[in-house]
């Protein structure tokens, strides 16, 4: 059993990607809330 060979490229990447992904899930989630809250003013003006 070998264990697997450490490379500093994937390390410095995961460093990079965590902190943009969490920026992603948060506007994407922002957006998600956003559209919601559009959609419902949308369907008050629509039924009133």
């Amino acid at each position: 059993m070998r264990k697997p060979q450490a490379k500093p490229k994937r390390t410095k990447t995961i460093k990079i990607t965590a902190p943009l992904n969490i920026i992603l899930s948060a506007v994407i989630v922002v957006l998600l809330i956003e559209w919601i809250n559009i959609n419902n003013c949308l369907t008050v003006l629509a039924y009133h």
